[in-house]
């Protein structure tokens, strides 16, 4: 397992340059929020907004709809091509939400069998209310689930593996992580003070086959217990190459364990990954990289709105974090999400001040292609 660093986050993220425009610096579209939980449509669409994204676009119900607007003038209305499509915050789970068609089409795009399909499709952050619409066996080319513990939980046993609870989880965090990412071929954020970054397949062999998946389930049915899948997680553990290839994000304070800051992520997330899009395409840079690196901005900023870093001192590039385990983090205050997110664009400063030295030179711009929801 690898702490991933100021630095390393420095030379990912993406600072503009003369020729950018509004959307060669990315476009986020955001299916979240809903008449329930408003609020989540608010907090992703600021994330989102002051992380740096050229374009942000929000399509959802007419009072999430008001109170966007409210909050973030900018955020254009509506369906459109995007970079990167946020998915599932305060989504409810609801066949009635007409979304629910756009997610699927999304995540089938990427998950098509087809490469190149795979590859032209928009990146997805799959969060919350979104995860149901993933299928166990797929193959989702630049996508990535970011649940909490109990979400991963409630994932993998509907997926059949029937011993991932949560203290299960909590007692091997990476390895359950890694089974998901097996399990459903994407990206796995794994939310906790320690977050875990887990890159998506590489190759098909480097993950279970369909018959392997199922050949435990009878077993299973008959010794309470195991999992109804083969794997790392009550079978044979991860091998020490597949663990360090996992990336952790030390958050500075306990405060972000607040309703409402998985939201803001989700949107720094999508923000990020739609300005590094021709980046990720041409294999400049690394997706989990990429993911660590929205991550470790989030954590900074809570960090800036709890008060345990001071945003007028200069952040130590190869600190992982400032080099605080959480276990010996200063207190700090209580804070909110909203909070962290108006922090953000401080944070995306304060990171790319530490890694100065990164050319902004080298950073080009223009997608190839940018998906949209038909």
């Amino acid at each position: 397992m690898k702490r991933f660093t100021l630095k390393d986050a420095a030379a990912v993220l993406r600072a503009p340059v003369a020729v950018d425009s509004k959307y060669t610096r990315g476009v986020v579209g955001l299916l979240t929020g809903s008449e329930k939980y408003p609020g989540a449509a608010v907090l992703s669409a600021m994330g989102a907004d002051r992380c740096g994204a050229g374009y942000v676009r929000y399509v959802g119900p007419h009072r999430c709809e008001d109170l966007v607007l409210q909050r973030c003038p900018e955020v254009v209305l509506g369906e459109g091509r995007c970079d990167a499509w946020v998915m599932g915050p305060g989504v409810a789970n609801s066949v009635k939400d007409t979304r629910r068609g756009a997610m699927s089409h999304l995540l089938a795009a990427a998950g098509s069998e087809q490469a190149a399909d795979a590859a032209a499709s928009p990146a997805c952050v799959v969060d919350a209310g979104a995860l149901d619409e993933l299928t166990p066996g797929g193959t989702y080319k630049w996508t990535v689930i970011t649940p909490h513990i109990g979400e991963l939980a409630r994932l993998l046993q509907s997926a059949g593996v029937i011993d991932a609870t949560e203290d299960a989880i909590r007692s091997d965090r990476a390895a359950w992580a890694l089974r998901a990412r097996d399990l459903f071929g994407c990206a796995v954020v794994l939310k906790c003070a320690h977050t875990l970054i887990v890159p998506a397949p590489e190759v098909a062999s480097d993950r279970p086959t369909v018959d392997q998946r199922t050949a435990g389930q009878n077993t299973a049915e008959q010794h309470p217990g195991r999992t109804r899948t083969t794997g790392h997680v009550g079978g044979n553990r991860p091998s020490p190459i597949r663990e360090n290839r996992v990336l952790q994000v030390i958050a500075p304070t306990y405060w972000l364990a607040s309703a409402g800051t998985g939201d803001v992520l989700a949107g720094v997330l999508g923000g990020v990954l739609a300005q590094l899009r021709p980046r990720l395409l041409n294999g400049n840079v690394d997706f989990a990289s990429a993911i660590a690196s929205a991550v470790l901005v989030h954590g900074v900023a809570g960090g800036f709105a709890s008060g345990v870093l001071d945003p007028e001192q200069p952040l130590r590039a190869e600190s992982a974090l400032m080099g605080m385990a959480a276990d010996t983090a200063i207190v700090g205050r209580p804070l909110t999400a909203s909070q962290v997110a108006e922090q953000v664009p401080t944070a995306i400063h304060a990171v790319l001040a530490a890694g100065s030295s990164t050319s902004a030179a080298s950073f080009r711009s223009r997608p190839v292609f940018r998906g949209s929801l038909h």
